[in-house]
């Protein structure tokens, strides 16, 4: 307890003790004030990263792909449900985040362990490189794996980041199409040799050309008559064109208008049809029908269609 002043220069030496005691008391309040500042803006720092890190987490684990992070020791640090889930490992190796149980239990299921691992080992060895690779399992699974180095601001590498996404319903899917690609390609190459047997336009000499034609006329062979004729005309400059329906055991109405189309169509490129091969019955059905090919030159036999042919065009 201090004593009281007796006179007046012991109270102006005590004011002045006083005054010198409350700018210390001052000072110290504002250093305490300034600590519970700084203290203040490092625990909403840290708040903030603790929130940002649960985000983060959160949105890693709602990833589809697997995700594993490893430090610069390459030591496990995170991993997401995807992960865990595609390679199927055990709670009980989760819960003891032991990096050796769950690379041990991650290379028992692989294809190819060796090459799996030889990867990894070049990556670790060169850090700043990124890899793409396909990774194949024994069950048949195959996983598309990416790996990039996790950087500083100033390029420091800190760790490594592994995505892993299961793709083996996509490369199925590719290999469903890449068949079916194969087979149309197959289908159409076998239309083309068909379309080709079925109306082949044969060369017997310069300026005539021979269509046999074997089987049912339908409307797309029909087409198919009429394309070949006209293209056989214009690429050999034919004069004289015969179609032999020998083979074709029912003509009706449809198929003698084909005729008909067939011969005004190579009229117009300047050549002639004659229709050989025309059987008794076949004549007799035409007949019933009302079918006029009073307009086509017409001969029983493909021999004797030739005939005419040849004698014209010697004629010409």
């Amino acid at each position: 307890m201090h004593r009281i002043p007796d006179n007046i220069e012991e109270l102006r030496a005590e004011n002045v003790r006083l005054k010198a005691e409350i700018e210390q008391l001052r000072q110290k309040q504002i250093h305490i004030e300034e600590r519970n500042h700084v203290l203040e803006n490092e625990h909403n720092q840290l708040q903030a990263a603790l929130e940002h890190r649960a985000f983060v987490e959160y949105l890693i684990d709602a990833a589809p792909d697997g995700i594993l992070v490893v430090d610069a020791d390459s030591k496990m640090r995170l991993f997401n449900k995807g992960f865990v889930t595609m390679w199927r490992i055990p709670d009980a190796i989760v819960q003891s985040r032991s990096d050796e149980a769950a690379l041990g239990y991650v290379f028992d299921q692989l294809a190819a362990p060796e090459q799996f691992l030889a990867k990894v080992h070049y990556l670790y060895d060169h850090p700043s490189e990124s890899s793409r690779d396909d990774v194949a399992l024994k069950d048949g699974r195959i996983f598309d794996r990416y790996s990039m180095p996790i950087m500083k601001p100033d390029q420091t590498i800190f760790g490594r980041v592994w995505f892993f996404r299961d793709i083996t319903d996509r490369l199925k899917a590719e290999e469903t199409l890449r068949q079916q690609s194969i087979q149309e390609e197959i289908i159409r190459a076998q239309q083309i040799t068909l379309r080709e047997l079925s109306t082949p336009l044969i060369p017997i000499a310069e300026g005539i050309l021979v269509l046999p034609l074997i089987g049912s006329i339908d409307s797309s062979r029909a087409q198919q008559v009429m394309e070949t004729l006209l293209d056989g005309v214009a690429e050999h400059h034919a004069s004289m064109v015969l179609i032999d329906i020998t083979g074709v055991h029912v003509v009706d109405t449809q198929v003698a208008n084909v005729f008909m189309q067939a011969a005004q169509a190579v009229r117009l490129l300047g050549a002639q049809v004659i229709i050989t091969g025309i059987q008794p019955q076949i004549a007799q059905t035409l007949v019933q029908l009302g079918v006029d090919l009073g307009a086509l030159l017409t001969r029983s036999s493909l021999q004797a269609g030739i005939e005419l042919a040849l004698r014209r065009s010697y004629a010409g």
